[in-house]
């Protein structure tokens, strides 16, 4: 009886201890002085975590909301070698004493040794409940600022550069390592991990390092992504295949191999988010049929669902599968039709025809844009969907046709009559053909002279004389409106007084 009370004892104390350890396992700001030495963790090749020395030089006091930054000296030959603090340590966690302090986020273009600011772990905590801050951290760089992309030709790659300029975001062409979904994944400080925006055939990405984990929930970077607040964006294990050094800023070359988890948090002091937990997707299929080559190509992403960014990303993968399918860039015709899907069933479809002299692959690309963009601000509520699919059949040749008469079987007509015409359509370098128009006059139509508009669909003749049309009032009518929108292969009869 007495060697199971000494058992119940020594329990007891191994439960208060491990407790103990755990609160004890941050350092925060006020413990910290100039001269402290410590460690940092990261990967600077494969999936290998390494440690490096981190010496504070002293606190920089931010601004009244006491956004304060640890100001170090990082030591090492490895950072002689590369010029400076790497562009994907990002989030490398920082240690004084053996307990955690915080973690590498900021650096400068150009400096002679590697200095670097480290944000307090407490800051980054606060992500733990969902903490926001609408200030930002100005004057320095983000020590992740690259977005690494890969499955892109060089043509799609700087449209997507030049629209994601538009964030802050440098892109670079990252590699590519076959992944797949984990779903007990461990992880540790140090680990090279990504946070992903596309996986599939397009993968974009910004490579950074975790900082802390506790159980399923992670911190990273230690600096904003985007700072969109609560976001459900891909999170991913990460494979560094070196490091490329740059008197400028030197940066890893990586790529995100196991999705683990999801980021829900993107604040001021870092990205933070659920290991186990995967966040929701588009899938993008893209299928082009090349009339000429007699082939079809298939291009598929699956992406997140930030309302934001999914139009650059359906646009960039539309452009990129075309420019695939069709292997060449010029004149065409094409056909198009593309369809936003939940679960079985079509949330929109659409279809549409387009000719352009010079290059095809764009002027295809035009009509998805215009739907996009409308569905993204339309000003009732989020469309939901899950899956786009985009069917293209692209042809080298001119398939367009001229009107070369109209005809009417008589020039005055009442108010509610018929009116009854013929016109005359000339394909290209193709013999003529006849098509019956019929065209009933309003009853309430106005007497005196009219004018009969006979043309292509989504012409942009008129479009002043549209200006006053009525703006649909609720979701139905904007969905029907976009769905009966004009197509470029339709003719279009308008009566005017």
């Amino acid at each position: 009886m007495k060697n199971v009370k000494i058992l119940i004892l020594i329990c007891g104390f191994l439960l208060l201890f491990s407790s103990f350890a755990f609160s004890s396992g941050f350092i925060y700001l006020n413990q910290i002085k100039p001269g402290m030495e410590g460690i940092g963790k990261t990967v600077f090749q494969g999936t290998k975590v390494e440690d490096f020395k981190v010496k504070v030089i002293d606190i920089i006091k931010g601004n009244r909301e006491g956004d304060d930054l640890i100001f170090v000296h990082i030591e090492g030959d490895k950072f002689k070698k590369y010029g400076g603090i790497v562009a994907g340590m990002s989030g490398s966690p920082v240690y004084f004493n053996g307990k955690l302090a915080g973690a590498i986020a900021y650096g400068w273009e150009f400096t002679k040794g590697p200095y670097g600011l480290v944000v307090p772990i407490g800051k980054m905590m606060k992500m733990k409940k969902a903490f926001f801050s609408s200030s930002l951290l100005t004057g320095f760089r983000k020590v992740n600022s690259l977005i690494s992309v890969s499955g892109l030709s060089d043509r799609s790659f700087k449209f997507l550069s030049r629209k994601l300029k538009n964030y802050g975001l440098k892109t670079i062409t990252g590699g590519i390592y076959e992944g797949k979904v984990e779903k007990n994944a461990k992880l540790k400080p140090g680990d090279a991990i990504a946070l992903q925006l596309t996986t599939g055939d397009l993968n974009i990405s910004s490579i950074g390092t975790l900082t802390y984990v506790d159980k399923d929930f992670f911190l990273a970077f230690g600096h904003p992504f985007l700072q969109k607040g609560n976001v459900d964006f891909l999170f991913s294990k990460a494979y560094i295949f070196g490091v490329v050094p740059s008197n400028l800023f030197p940066f890893k070359l990586g790529a995100p191999t196991n999705i683990v988890g999801k980021v829900t948090q993107d604040r001021k002091f870092g990205i933070a988010g659920v290991l186990g937990s995967f966040p929701q997707v588009i899938s993008i299929i893209l299928e082009v049929y090349d009339k000429n080559l007699k082939r079809t190509r298939f291009f598929r992403v699956k992406s997140i669902r930030d309302e934001d960014i999914f139009p650059l990303i359906l646009l960039t993968s539309a452009l990129e599968g075309i420019d695939r399918g069709i292997d060449r860039m010029g004149k065409g015709s094409s056909k198009i039709k593309f369809s936003f899907n939940k679960g079985d069933k079509p949330v929109l479809k659409m279809e549409n025809m387009y000719y352009s002299p010079s290059d095809i692959s764009a002027e295809t690309l035009s009509g998805i844009s215009d739907i996009i963009y409308k569905l993204k601000d339309n000003p009732f509520h989020r469309v939901d969907f899950d899956e786009v699919k985009i069917k293209v059949e692209i042809s080298s040749s001119k398939n367009i046709g001229y009107i070369e008469d109209i005809t009417l079987d008589k020039d005055k007509f009442k108010p509610g009559e018929l009116v009854k015409g013929e016109v005359t359509i000339r394909p290209y370098r193709k013999s003529p053909f006849v098509k019956d128009i019929l065209i009933r006059i309003p009853k309430d139509f106005p007497e005196g002279p009219a004018y009969l508009f006979i043309r292509g669909g989504d012409s942009d003749i008129l479009k002043n004389a549209k200006i006053l049309e009525k703006k649909p009032d609720n979701f139905d009518k904007f969905m029907r409106k976009i769905s009966e929108h004009e197509i470029n292969n339709s003719l279009v009869v308008e009566l005017y007084s």
